[in-house]
């Protein structure tokens, strides 16, 4: 009895603890001390080899099922941060293999650089790269998290009927038209800014704003407006 009671108990605490994820500032601290842990990175090796967190190691989340491991002990994982339904299965996968215990990263490399912790760059000149989505990744992020804010900056004049109404297609997810309206409640909800606008490059030069303003929390979506009405759109 004793023994099944012990197992119970140990079985809730790690789902308790399996259900968390290592913050941003726990993770700084611990790399900062520089206390043992493993990092891994499951984005694209590209990705990887542009920035990473420093001392990470790169293993895309598609090989995580099958790549042999040495017994790290405890690893945290972390994706590019939108993609959470990703994230899960690989910290699902590594957590599988004997002498890993796998914990995600809150907010992913996204969080990570926007609160301007150490990152590791490739060498030589740094060509700025802005955050794009697909409308497949568009639609997992709405799926998995609950801090998103459709910047709408699309053209609001002569609209014609073929404008997407955002309202009505994503009724729970609040709609804004500007960054920077109420921008001490939206700067403290740390919200998710997606940049959508009709394909005319008016994301890019408001993303660049933002920037300026010190708003770093956002990404833009690959096409704009022309997204919702392409075959992959229809058929969700």
């Amino acid at each position: 009895m004793i023994k099944v009671q012990l197992f119970i108990c140990f079985f809730v605490l790690m789902m308790i603890h399996s259900a968390n994820a290592m913050t941003l500032s726990s993770l700084n601290d611990r790399i900062s001390s520089n206390q043992k842990i493993t990092i891994i990175d499951i984005r694209s090796t590209e990705q990887y080899q542009k920035s990473h967190i420093p001392g990470a190691i790169n293993i895309p989340a598609r090989l995580c099922p099958y790549k042999r491991l040495p017994r790290f002990g405890h690893v945290v994982v972390y994706g590019d941060g939108l993609n959470q339904a990703v994230l899960k299965q690989a910290v699902s996968e590594l957590d599988k293999k004997d002498g890993i215990w796998a914990e995600a990263l809150d907010g992913g490399f996204s969080e990570w650089k926007a609160n301007n912790y150490s990152i590791t760059v490739k060498s030589g000149m740094i060509r700025e790269e802005l955050p794009y989505i697909t409308f497949e990744d568009f639609e997992n992020m709405v799926n998995s998290r609950s801090d998103i804010l459709l910047l709408d900056i699309r053209n609001q004049k002569n609209r014609s009927r073929s404008v997407s109404d955002l309202k009505h297609r994503y009724p729970n997810i609040p709609v804004v038209h500007s960054p920077f309206c109420n921008k001490k409640r939206l700067k403290q909800s740390q919200s998710l800014f997606v940049l959508i606008d009709r394909g005319d490059g008016a994301s890019e030069q408001m993303a660049h704003k933002m920037k300026s303003a010190g708003i770093k929390h956002f990404v833009i979506l690959t096409g704009g407006e022309q997204s919702f009405h392409s075959p992959t759109s229809q058929a969700q």
